[in-house]
């Protein structure tokens, strides 16, 4: 009997963990999914400061906010590509993107509020 009530005990803690996880992981998803909303509207923003700007800059700003673009698209389909794995392999997988979203965040900051 003591043998099942550690088996039931442990069954339960299980469950425990992996609801921890996975309301750890949807928090995380959905402020990832805010940051990468907002990078998409400061890139729409200054997208339509430049399109009234000279046409030698405007190619240059252009350039950068169609790499920007691209970072922002490929975290959000890194975030939506994840799949649910061990804690070392969430726990890598949450610094790497914290990581390049914050490089993404400061590389966006940095570049929209330089003057036209």
């Amino acid at each position: 009997q003591d043998a099942k009530d550690k088996v039931v005990e442990s069954q339960k803690e299980l469950n425990k963990t992996e609801r921890d996880s996975l309301t750890e992981y949807q928090k995380f998803k959905n402020e990832a999914e805010e940051k990468i909303n907002a990078h998409e509207k400061s890139i729409a923003d200054f997208r339509a400061r430049v399109a009234s700007d000279k046409k030698e800059t405007k190619y240059e700003y252009e350039k950068k906010i169609a790499e920007l673009e691209q970072q922002n698209s490929d975290m959000k389909k890194m975030l939506e590509d994840y799949k649910e794995e061990s804690i070392e392999k969430w726990d890598a997988f949450k610094t790497k993107f914290n990581h390049n979203m914050d490089d993404l965040g400061k590389s966006l900051k940095a570049f929209t509020e330089k003057p036209i």
